[in-house]
């Protein structure tokens, strides 16, 4: 097993219809058994939390399996410097955390299979 990332900008409270179309075309079931981590970002403070809703129930659906941890980035115009490193250190403890529990996920799934 192998674990996947998704990353969607939010786009008036919602994920962009590309991302949706590219799902929608993918063979069913390829997503069964695979760990999937979902980080969104947005311009605001809220930092994607509905297109990260809608994307777990999408991924759901496709028979994913949606870790519990996700990375946000809120404010996303002002989080990187010109080196596109997280300028919030505190952001990258949860971007580290993040990867640590899809690759958990990911090395527990391939022990089960």
């Amino acid at each position: 097993a192998h674990g996947l990332i998704i990353v969607a900008p939010e786009y008036k409270s919602g994920y962009p219809g590309s991302l949706k179309n590219f799902l929608d075309y993918l063979p069913a079931g390829i997503l069964r058994y695979k760990p999937i981590g979902l980080s969104t970002v947005s311009s605001g403070v809220y930092a994607g939390t509905s297109c990260l809703q809608q994307l777990r129930q999408v991924v759901i659906g496709m028979a994913g399996l949606v870790i519990p941890d996700r990375f946000q980035v809120g404010l996303v115009n002002n989080a990187f410097d010109e080196q596109l490193n997280l300028v919030d250190p505190a952001q990258n403890k949860v971007a580290d955390k993040f990867i640590t529990e899809l690759h958990k996920y990911t090395k527990t799934l391939v022990t089960l299979q």
